[in-house]
């Protein structure tokens, strides 16, 4: 049997899950960030002489974030052109491309928000941990959200 929802409630639900969304991308975008600036600060730099940086780790984080969420409604919708569900496998490739791709623009305004990397090849790498937590946290999410 099908549950009939009204167009606000859909639309209510959707706002949220992006609102959810948001929040989960920002966690998860920080933390790999900060590890890899940690763990490798020769190859992910946070700061600038101007920028301190905890401060960079912000503007990068929120620049990533916001883009990413914003993700989620253009797949919907190409979902709905094409009559066909993403699987899994399709969400993280679009998830991994649009990481690397973030990853690499982002670096290239170092100045502006004090998030810099070494090489295209830490991009790439950067860019493959951020898919893997990110679809972690999205996983986790799309359970707690089942649960309700």
């Amino acid at each position: 049997m099908a549950i009939a929802f009204s167009k606000e409630k859909v639309q209510v639900q959707t706002g949220l899950t992006i609102l959810y969304s948001f929040f989960v991308l920002l966690l998860a975008n920080t933390l790999v960030l900060l590890l890899a600036n940690l763990f490798f600060p020769t190859h992910v730099v946070l700061g600038t002489f101007s920028l301190s940086p905890l401060w960079s780790l912000y503007l990068a984080t929120t620049q990533l974030t916001v883009v990413t969420t914003f993700i989620i409604p253009l797949v919907y919708y190409h979902e709905w052109k094409r009559s066909k569900q993403y699987s899994d496998k399709e969400w993280m490739l679009v998830y991994f491309l649009a990481n690397v791709i973030l990853v690499w623009i982002l670096a290239r305004f170092a100045d502006k928000l004090g998030f810099g990397i070494s090489s295209w090849f830490v991009a790439l790498v950067l860019g493959f941990a951020l898919d893997f937590v990110q679809g972690i946290a999205m996983m986790t999410l799309g359970k707690y959200n089942k649960m309700k």
